[in-house]
């Protein structure tokens, strides 16, 4: 609660996510009201510190790795998806993020997410989400919150995005 701020509360769908999703929302949420840097919980492969320093140093307002494979684009399906595919290398990956506070992009991201989260609100309240979102009548799937979301912003924000390959974390191996 000591990061959550009076004029921006988290959703009212929110209690009635998975714990992975609520992960998910947390996310966008810090990253769009503080800014700074998110890891998932992977071992990081090298330091964070230049990575902030480049972010500070320029005008881009989002900084991650860049998405390793075209195949790992989320599957929103029809021209959107194949459009994503065909430029996967500009896409970034989420497991790592660097983020200016209150920027067009975190807002945009902001807004999405809390539209998902009111299209599913009656289905979320009769079938809330176990820890990974898996139980029966659960609405949302695995990357609907986040990948669905960060995915086309990267794309159509590119030029506010910096990839730098120091956020990304250990992406096999890990619990």
């Amino acid at each position: 609660s000591d990061w959550l701020v009076p004029e921006l509360p988290l959703p009212p769908q929110y209690d009635g996510l998975s714990l992975v999703h609520r992960s998910d929302v947390l996310r966008a949420y810090l990253l769009h009201v503080h800014g700074g840097g998110y890891s998932d919980v992977k071992r990081p492969l090298h330091p964070w510190t230049g990575a902030f320093d480049r972010l500070e140093a320029s005008d881009a307002w989002l900084l991650g790795y860049t998405e390793r494979h075209r195949l790992n684009v989320p599957l929103v399906g029809g021209r959107l998806q194949q459009d994503l595919r065909s430029v996967s290398r500009q896409l970034l990956g989420y497991g790592g993020l660097v983020a200016r506070r209150r920027t067009p992009l975190t807002q945009e991201w902001w807004d999405r997410v809390c539209d998902v989260l009111r299209q599913n609100e009656a289905a979320l309240a009769a079938h809330p989400g176990n820890v990974r979102g898996d139980n029966p009548g659960y609405p949302l799937g695995w990357t609907e919150v986040l990948a669905h979301v960060v995915a086309p912003l990267t794309w159509k924000h590119q030029e506010h995005v910096l990839h730098d390959e120091r956020v990304l974390p250990e992406l096999r191996n890990y619990q």
